[in-house]
């Protein structure tokens, strides 16, 4: 099954792990109980507990059980290209008032 979400929660039980693969990368995180991470690759076991992040790279594929039950949320990553075009809105944003104070008409002296 595929999905496209950009925030997920979801329990996870020791026998039902579920297998997630993400093009973006994303963010774990540990909402409740234990969570046993492993990642394609990368030779560590990872216990994930109550309130701990950990940041998954782009293309890998990451295997989430309970220890014996956990909640985890997977947060999805910002694409580069919609970053971008946010700090461009914000430069413009900011451009356009330094411009209208630079221009506006200061009160004359008496």
């Amino acid at each position: 099954m595929k999905l496209q979400l950009h925030r997920a929660r979801i329990c996870v039980e020791f026998e039902h792990p579920v297998v997630v693969r993400d093009e973006r990368g994303f963010d774990l995180v540990g909402i409740g109980g234990r969570a046993w991470v492993t990642i394609e690759g990368d030779p560590r076991d990872i216990l994930l507990e109550r309130g701990g992040k950990l940041h998954v790279e782009p293309g890998n594929n990451v295997v989430v059980s309970g220890m014996p039950l956990a909640e985890v949320e997977f947060v999805a990553a910002a694409s580069p290209q919609t970053s971008r075009r946010d700090f461009a809105d914000v430069g413009r944003r900011v451009e356009a008032v330094w411009r209208s104070l630079r221009f506006a008409q200061r009160p004359q002296r008496t």
